[in-house]
């Protein structure tokens, strides 16, 4: 895959999980905002539709999203959304007129313009409209010591890739992408690609490895606690019963 190609791939990701601020900086840095899946056709409209992301789906209309495309299975802007009020606008043109406004009013008129117009909070549905459509993981990162507990992500169901799950577990855990050495499935099972993703459930245990975390050998104290043995700052360390030389 190719700058340009992980780039279209960011932006359907970002569309998908509702980053409404890197679509929009991806969109600003040229990425074609009607680029298709390759494997299944799906534009990141699509995307954002099927799971109801109205401030997505007003940036990317906005930027000259197509709602006349369709997916490999013939799937279109129309047919995944199951959030009436969306769906309305996608079928009146209502939210092209909001696009038309950004540029004669004004980005803040034009926002609330269409807060005004459009009211998106999924529990204003009936209960039994709201599908299940997220995957909840359990992330922590591997080996940190003075944090052990896991936190809770949601990943879309149409999103099951291992690109969007390296993404939002990055964005949630506040680390860099390039540092990431794999991804581990507790207790004992690497996350390689998408059909690994798939295969996930609920509440699964995952662990993110970096090239730091990777750095930390454990050594055990006199009660058998766990202890680091090869602190961050490259030290070595020697525990003794009051004090703690480093050379």
């Amino acid at each position: 895959m190719n700058k340009k190609e992980k780039l279209e791939e960011e932006l359907r990701i970002s569309a998908c999980l509702g980053d409404v601020n890197r679509v929009e900086e991806l969109l600003n840095f040229g990425v074609n905002v009607n680029s298709r899946h390759p494997k299944n056709g799906r534009t990141a409209l699509i995307f954002a539709c099927q799971m109801n992301r109205q401030d997505v789906i007003m940036k990317l209309l906005e930027n000259g999203a197509d709602q006349n495309i369709t997916s490999d299975s013939g799937e279109s802007p129309k047919s995944v959304c199951t959030n009436p009020q969306i769906l309305q606008i996608l079928s009146d043109g209502e939210i092209l007129k909001i696009a038309k406004l950004t540029t004669a009013l004004g980005t803040s008129q034009s926002d609330d313009y269409a807060k005004n117009s459009i009211s998106s909070k999924e529990e204003n549905l009936p209960d039994d409209s709201i599908p299940s459509n997220e995957l909840v993981l359990k992330v922590r990162l591997a080996n940190i010591q003075d944090d052990v507990d896991f936190i809770e992500i949601d990943l879309p169901k149409t999103c099951l890739t291992f690109q969007a799950l390296l993404h939002v577990c990055c964005q949630e855990l506040n680390i860099d992408e390039s540092r990431v050495v794999k991804l581990r499935k507790l207790p004992n099972t690497k996350i390689r690609r998408d059909k690994d993703v798939e295969r996930l459930e609920n509440f699964q245990e995952i662990e993110v490895v970096t090239d730091l975390t990777l750095n930390v050998v454990h050594s055990q104290d006199s009660n058998g606690a766990a202890m680091p043995l090869t602190p961050s700052n490259n030290y070595q360390s020697i525990s003794k019963k009051d004090q703690t030389i480093l050379y």
